[in-house]
């Protein structure tokens, strides 16, 4: 059974997806609701900050095995918000709707 990785491979993880410019925040217009997302290799990541991502890993670490508290991708989204290095994308609550249905698709 493969390990869970280590915290510093988490942060070294994170700090890399922030450098990389790949947090961002949206806002739905008109209900000004908010989402982070973390763009990942193969998709998109619901991050609600401090609490869940919708990555096996935390699934599998945090929530199964409550190995670790958090995944890279929480970590990222954490950095990135005390940093203000993230881009924010306004959309109409139509749209936003559909972009959420496609986060948490499995």
């Amino acid at each position: 059974m493969a390990e869970a990785p280590r915290i510093d491979e988490r942060l070294r993880k994170a700090l890399e997806v922030v450098k990389e410019g790949r947090v961002k925040k949206y806002i739905f217009k008109p209900s000004l609701k908010t989402y982070w997302v973390v763009v990942g290799r193969t998709r998109d990541y619901l991050v609600l900050p401090g609490r869940y991502c919708t990555c096996d890993d935390f699934f599998i670490n945090a929530v199964a095995r409550l190995k670790v508290k958090s995944c890279y991708h929480l970590l990222a989204q954490e950095i990135a918000e005390r940093e203000g290095a993230f881009e924010v994308y306004e959309v109409d609550d139509e749209e936003g709707e559909k972009l959420l249905n496609e986060w948490l698709e499995v």
